[in-house]
């Protein structure tokens, strides 16, 4: 069913994802496990948000560009994980020798990564799942739901009204591998957290200014965070290139006019 999906996208440039979701929603409905054009095995919830991963057109260019950066042996990281897709991925191109270190701070959602864990692991496979935000401290973060599965954000805590069930560990990226005794390159790291993309790289800065992260793909927030973000890159050195129009363009990170995707290279990564 998947392929069928994926030719029929195809033929209509995707324009049919939404239609083609409802009717899937409507007559194969529920938890299904289906296998990824990556030939990787992956669980996926029964919902209809995550029809692009069912289908496997979930952000081609990013899976394009895992498959180009990712070499066996590999170390990854995956901000914002999600279910596991890109994780999953990443885990087939770093191999058996290579780790994914995952991180995902929904219940629910955390709960289908470790799934999705678990069947890297039957491939021989290494996905480390971790239920945190990564952010500029550690500490609680509170997690607000939204209404697509794919899209819950995290926020400071601000007042003891949030609920101690909506909160979640933080921890920084550096610290975190300080802790796991991660001292060699990062391949690729992916920051995908709906606008909390500035304090995940502030947690992060050193790390990135001293080489050892050597590509990443990040989402971006046209205005503040784009400009914010943009000065980071400057101060690392880093060559961005802007996923626009359906191609990589070499447009000034500040100038984004939508959310998108950037993808950032640094020149002195070990």
């Amino acid at each position: 069913m998947p392929r069928l999906y994926r030719f029929i996208l195809g033929l209509s440039r995707k324009h049919g994802l939404f239609t083609l979701a409802r009717f899937h929603e409507r007559f194969f409905g529920g938890d299904q496990y289906v296998d990824i054009p990556t030939g990787a095995r992956l669980f996926i919830p029964g919902d209809p948000h995550y029809f692009g991963f069912l289908a496997g057109v979930h952000e081609s260019h990013v899976t394009s560009v895992i498959a180009s950066s990712v070499r066996a042996g590999d170390v990854c990281v995956d901000i914002g994980a999600n279910i596991g897709y890109f994780s999953m991925i990443m885990a087939r191109a770093a191999g058996p020798t290579g780790t994914v270190f995952a991180f995902e701070p929904v219940p629910d959602t955390f709960a289908a990564l470790k799934i999705n864990a678990g069947l890297a692991r039957e491939d021989g496979l290494n996905i480390a799942p971790h239920q945190a935000a990564i952010s500029a401290d550690e500490g609680e973060l509170v997690i607000e739901r939204q209404l697509h599965s794919t899209l819950n954000q995290v926020r400071l805590i601000e007042s003891d009204l949030d609920a101690p069930d909506s909160r979640v560990k933080c921890v920084t990226l550096e610290n975190f591998l300080r802790r796991e005794k991660v001292t060699g390159p990062i391949a690729f790291l992916k920051i995908d957290v709906e606008g909390h993309e500035v304090s995940v790289m502030k947690g992060a800065i050193s790390l990135l200014k001293s080489g050892q992260v050597r590509q990443m793909i990040i989402e971006v927030t046209p205005g503040d965070d784009a400009i914010q973000l943009d000065q980071i890159f400057t101060e690392c050195a880093a060559k961005t290139l802007v996923w626009a129009e359906g191609r990589w363009q070499d447009i000034p990170v500040r100038e984004l006019q939508s959310r998108t995707d950037v993808m950032v290279s640094f020149a002195s990564a070990k």
